[in-house]
């Protein structure tokens, strides 16, 4: 998932240096396609003269132009990446830290709503509440990654932000993700596992909204990269917290399998 996201991002870059500056109308996509449960991202090796603190845009222009948030900071982005390449420093580890760096400077890409443990029903740890929590969750986890996996098929083609289906399949999966985080706010949580199924909900919203971002690529590419790489976050993230409930279940002598 790192590479492809370098990949789409060093793309989107010369595509934004090739316009002039000017907002990318088109842009090349290596995603696939996504299911409700996705795959950690993949880390790389160690790479030399790494990006390790922020860098806050700070550009003045003198432009007519009416130009957005998302304009300046993918401006600034771009000289930021001109840079690195220019002095023969855009290897994935770098374009990765540049692109973390200002996702968090792009509006709206985290105006959601989240969770805390005090929206979620918690109940006592106990061998029945244990396993009607694994009953639970995987018969949703089944349920979205059922519904996730016939759209994308019947969408053909989603190599490119620019195929037919992609913008509406991203949107389609996105809710199918906030309609997850709903059912899973529902559930009776063992209170040993109160953390690990928070982040769930919680990641749940998070990769509805990014998914529907990356459905805007063409009309919004600088959200939409920002999307891409708070998505492979959210999948690594998710797939953690998976982990840890199988893990507490497994203790318990109680099978749980969520897409993992």
């Amino acid at each position: 998932m790192q590479r492809r996201l370098a990949l789409a991002l060093s793309i989107s870059a010369l595509l934004i240096g090739g316009a002039t500056w000017f907002r990318v109308a088109h842009a090349q996509n290596p995603f696939k396609t996504l299911t409700v449960v996705n795959t950690p991202a993949q880390t790389n090796g160690n790479q030399t003269t790494i990006i390790d603190t922020p860098v806050a845009p700070n550009i003045a222009t003198t432009t007519t132009e009416n130009l957005t948030a998302t304009d300046l900071v993918g401006r600034q982005f771009m000289s930021d990446y001109l840079s690195l390449a220019s002095n023969g420093q855009a290897t994935d580890a770098n374009v990765n830290t540049l692109v973390g760096n200002y996702a968090n400077n792009v509006a709206g890409l985290d105006s959601f709503a989240l969770y805390t443990t005090a929206d979620i029903k918690i109940v006592p740890t106990s061998t029945q509440s244990l396993q009607a929590y694994s009953n639970a969750v995987m018969a949703i986890y089944a349920k979205y990654h059922g519904m996730a996996t016939a759209v994308v098929k019947s969408a053909g083609d989603l190599s490119s932000v620019d195929s037919k289906n992609f913008a509406s399949t991203m949107n389609i999966l996105g809710s199918f993700n906030l309609k997850a985080s709903e059912d899973l706010k529902t559930v009776p949580v063992p209170d040993t596992l109160a953390v690990a199924h928070l982040k769930l909900v919680n990641n749940n919203i998070a990769s509805g909204h990014a998914l529907e971002s990356i459905g805007n690529t063409t009309s919004d590419s600088v959200t939409a990269y920002a999307a891409l790489s708070a998505q492979a976050e959210n999948a690594s993230e998710t797939t953690d917290a998976l982990l840890s409930i199988q893990s507490t279940l497994l203790a318990n002598g109680i099978l749980f399998n969520a897409g993992l």
